[in-house]
């Protein structure tokens, strides 16, 4: 029965059914409405309305959205979900600055105890990796003047040369790590300087805070 009145027009299928019932009724693909008291499968794939008994619009329901439709959802309910996310984060970090300084001059002075704290662990870098380029280049010394007597190169000699080599590459590595810290740490107060003016519009007549050199 169901089939039969999805083929007709919604004013008899009002009159065909219990008072109980409901009617679903969408425009099939030729433009005709076609409606049902259960969902016709012309609607299945369409948009389509569920009436009362007496005629009345109850509900409206979208079409399934299709493959490359539900893709598209995905992707702008993603990418509000993360700007959500990334503006309740710099509301979170507002507040814990707001609440750390009073004014520009207290970011400038916290900046320069830590770019002097930074600079020092690159001078403590720098004093290392130079020590291990020496000792590296007394072993390759040593190496150098076994071969040149046409002698081998003892065992122990080659490990250290090796742990040697090993040990520079993680110093320079090291270096590299701590300048980025360096730069990174700048840009932080940077950032943090000129947000603050922008809450608090406040800037106490401070200078811009200079950047430390990354030798």
């Amino acid at each position: 029965m169901g089939s039969l009145r999805a083929l007709l027009p919604l004013v008899l299928v009002l009159s065909a059914i219990p008072a109980s019932a409901r009617i679903y009724c969408c425009t099939d693909g030729n433009g005709r409405r076609v409606c049902g008291d259960i969902l016709p499968v012309q609607c299945q794939t369409r948009a389509y309305n569920e009436f009362n008994p007496q005629g009345v619009l109850k509900k409206k329901y979208d079409a399934p959205l299709t493959p490359e439709q539900r893709v598209q959802r995905d992707a702008e309910l993603a990418k509000k979900k993360a700007a959500e996310h990334a503006a309740a984060e710099q509301a979170r970090r507002d507040k814990a600055m707001l609440a750390s300084y009073n004014s520009v001059a207290d970011i400038d002075a916290k900046r320069a105890r830590t770019v002097t704290g930074a600079q020092a662990d690159i001078k403590t870098a720098e004093e290392r990796l130079e020590a291990v380029q020496l000792r590296l280049e007394k072993l390759r010394k040593s190496v150098e003047r076994y071969n040149n007597e046409k002698k081998p190169v003892p065992e122990s000699l080659q490990a250290n040369l090796r742990d040697s080599e090993a040990d520079m590459v993680m110093r320079q590595k090291t270096l590299e790590l701590k300048k980025q810290e360096l730069v990174t740490i700048q840009q932080h107060f940077d950032h943090d300087r000129q947000r603050f003016m922008e809450l608090t519009g406040k800037n106490h007549g401070a200078a811009a805070a200079p950047a430390a050199p990354v030798r």
